[in-house]
């Protein structure tokens, strides 16, 4: 809930004495919460009159550093409980608590006699008195409140608000509309928790009201005016391309986006790696701007589809904006220049949206992709992004790479990296999917949490891979997309269909050392620890088919993967990069289906083997971190370990595979496993190895190898009789 949009509403200033203050708790979603925020009271005079003495000084330092931070000379006096609700504020970082008088002030300043709360917990009572926020808004003057006496669920407050409203606009009293509200929540029990599950709850108790005097709306018909100028509206309403599963998700996202264009810059450039829905929010983003009434119109220009020139965009967006008799009256006889000082005037003192995605595309020229602009294009492209720059007009921008080229007097540094979809949407996006082609009863089958897993939440990888599920089971789905597998993959040419396309469109942008030196990466699960490549690479030098790549380029070739959307910095580790979810896939696929008379099915077996010689080191380094008896030690292991942990599963499947040892890679993972207490993946891990066994020679197990089966035996039956699995213990 945003308490500034942007819009121009009027200032209330709400005078007092002092203000008095109690701590806040601030909202748990915030990572780094930063002291609370303040108002300094309005108090009639300019500056205070305090003056400064030097046996007063360590006096005067404290009252300074004190109404540095808190806004005021000295400590309120304390006038007892308030309520507080809790807005976004300005900035980004903590919520900005705005008291129940100042907003009831607010609300009665503007004749607004009703206030609906879906806030959770804004009718909750502490003690006997009348602690809640709603009463605390009554009693300051607001005729009927709205408030929620509980944690509220989402699914719930949508049935609530759409019946409340439903029977609002059919003529009801508002008291017999929130009883028909009630009765809705009391039927539909059902409320929709994390991963797709359905709950029951008895949530319609939660609805308070609060009353000070019975309220009546009433509604009328459209004039002949009003309706004429509602349809014309609906006619000129931005309608987004359909999506196959429909719009989930990306609640918090948009939040971010419309933060970083209200608050910071009107411009701003959605980057995201390929397939992971920045076409897709960019639309509905436009939608929804438009019917909430942020932006009067909206202007979507894709570079995938045409090479749209600085010209054509103005002829474009000047026709619609003045009406096809104003642009021939007076816009289509000026001069370039002139038309586009006009336009730019008129977008700057007005509130619409313009959208150019897939700038990708621009600057491949070298490349031969169709949609591309010559550079003497792309200044004029830039120099009218500048004159919106600072206006109410807000311009988005969609690309997989950072557009160096345009950024400077234009979104700057206003850059919204766009991740996969969070767990919850992920799990409904994938529900949807399994519907669609019939496979719901793979809905809590162990690989396909794998795969879900595995492809971090990325729409495009999760509609075509899920889609298997239709004729293949989830173990041969999952089996499929760990080897690069082809036959997973959507036949079509369009980089929004198939995920192939979809990475090779970025993959071929690449210089041929970036090429070569990515398919190293193959092996790679989700990430990639940076700091320990040079480790790598002197693992891959020893093998002969790698010995001429140019190591020495991996910071370039990083950075040149990252500008086309292949991998990410780890916002949560610095000194890790996630992989587009499907980049393995596709270099696996490419290093197994060799062209004729190539040799990249050598190159394979040099890679991998470069792989398990560095995670047998690497692995024995992070077991030696989770066994430290120094707390920190132990916690970077635990870090590494978790984000390691599928690398540290192909390593140890790799090398059980070429009939190698395996102890380094496994030792973390055991682990890691043991510190976690999660016993069923340690027995899952141990049968995994000792299924193994018998493919190794005997000389081989009357060795080194046969000492580090011997352990994981000892381990396999510690772990059974830990999990109680005595059946199991019997059988070793």
């Amino acid at each position: 809930m945003s308490k500034e949009r942007g819009l121009d509403a009027p200032t209330i200033a709400v005078v007092r004495d002092y203000c008095d203050e109690i701590p806040l708790r601030p909202r748990p979603r915030i990572p780094k919460p930063g002291h609370r925020r303040r108002r300094a009271p309005l108090r009639g005079r300019a500056a205070p009159g305090n003056g400064f003495r030097p046996r007063r000084r360590e006096r005067r330092r404290r009252q300074l550093l004190f109404q540095a931070r808190y806004g005021r000379d000295d400590i309120a006096p304390y006038a007892g409980l308030k309520a507080f609700l809790a807005l976004e504020g300005e900035r980004e970082g903590p919520a900005d608590p705005v008291e129940a008088q100042e907003l009831a002030d607010l609300l009665i300043a503007h004749r607004i006699p009703i206030a609906i709360l879906n806030a959770c917990q804004s009718g909750k009572q502490v003690g006997a008195a009348e602690t809640s926020l709603g009463s605390r808004l009554m009693s300051a003057g607001v005729q009927m409140v709205l408030a929620m006496g509980y944690s509220v669920t989402v699914s719930a407050a949508v049935l609530l608000m759409t019946t409340l409203y439903e029977q609002l606009f059919a003529g009801q009293e508002l008291t017999a509309a929130i009883r028909r509200a009630r009765l809705e929540l009391y039927n539909q029990k059902g409320r929709r928790a994390y991963f797709n599950q359905t709950v029951d709850l008895e949530d319609w108790l939660l609805p308070v009201v609060y009353q000070n005097r019975a309220q009546r709306l009433q509604t009328r018909a459209f004039t002949p005016e009003e309706s004429a100028a509602h349809y014309e509206r609906q006619a000129r309403r931005y309608r987004p391309p359909q999506v196959s599963y429909g719009f989930v998700g990306r609640d918090l996202d948009i939040l971010h986006v419309e933060r970083g264009v209200l608050a910071r810059r009107n411009l701003l450039l959605v980057r995201g790696m390929g397939g992971a829905g920045k076409t897709t929010l960019l639309h509905h983003l436009a939608a929804w701007w438009q019917t909430t009434g942020l932006v009067e119109h909206v202007w979507y220009f894709g570079y995938d589809e045409r090479a749209w020139s600085h010209q054509q965009i103005v002829t474009t967006v000047a026709r619609d904006l003045l009406g096809e008799a104003e642009y021939v009256r007076s816009f289509q006889s000026l001069s370039p220049a002139a038309q586009q000082a006009r336009l730019a005037e008129r977008l700057r003192a007005e509130r619409h949206l313009l959208i150019l995605d897939n700038l990708e595309s621009i600057t491949g020229a070298h490349l031969a992709i169709r949609n591309t602009l010559p550079e003497a294009e792309r200044e004029r492209l830039r120099e009218l992004l500048a004159e919106l720059a600072g206006g109410r007009t807000l311009v988005l921008l969609g690309s997989r790479g950072g557009e160096e080229w345009l950024a400077p007097s234009t979104f700057e540094e206003n850059v919204y990296d766009l991740p996969g979809l969070d767990p919850e949407a992920a799990s409904a996006l994938a529900d949807r999917i399994l519907e669609r082609h019939g496979a719901t009863r793979y809905r809590e089958d162990a690989d396909v949490q794998q795969i879900l897993k595995l492809l971090a939440g990325y729409p495009l990888p999760l509609e075509v891979v899920l889609a298997n599920l239709a004729r293949q089971t989830p173990a041969e789905v999952l089996a499929a997309l760990q080897a690069g597998d082809e036959a997973i993959d959507m036949r079509s040419e369009k980089k929004t269909e198939s995920i192939l396309r979809c990475i090779e469109y970025s993959h071929a942008n690449l210089s041929p050392d970036a090429q070569r030196l990515l398919a190293c990466l193959a092996p790679f699960t989700g990430v990639i620890y940076v700091g320990a490549l040079e480790q790598y690479s002197e693992r891959l030098r020893r093998q002969p088919a790698l010995a001429g790549l140019p190591f020495e380029r991996w910071p370039e070739v990083l950075e040149e993967a990252a500008n086309w959307g292949l991998l990410a910095p780890d916002p949560q580790a610095p000194d890790f990069v996630r992989l587009q979810p499907i980049l393995p896939y596709f270099l696996r696929a490419r290093l197994s289906s060799p062209p004729a008379g190539g040799t990249e099915g050598g190159l394979q077996r040099a890679i991998e083997a470069g792989f398990r010689e560095h995670y047998d080191s690497l692995g024995g380094a992070i077991a030696g971190l989770l066994t430290s008896r120094e707390a920190q030690e132990k916690q970077r292991g635990q870090v590494l370990a978790r984000l390691e942990y599928e690398n540290l599963v192909t390593a140890v499947n790799l090398a059980l595979e070429a009939r190698e040892a395996f102890y380094g890679a496994y030792s973390p993972l055991y682990e890691y496993l043991l510190m976690v207490q999660d016993g069923q993946r340690r027995l899952d891990l141990c049968q995994m190895v000792m299924a193994q066994q018998d493919h190794y020679t005997s000389q081989q197990l009357s060795g080194e190898i046969g000492v580090d089966f011997y352990l994981v035996l000892a381990r396999l039956a510690r772990t059974c009789l830990e999990i109680k699995e005595h059946e199991t213990a019997r059988e070793l």
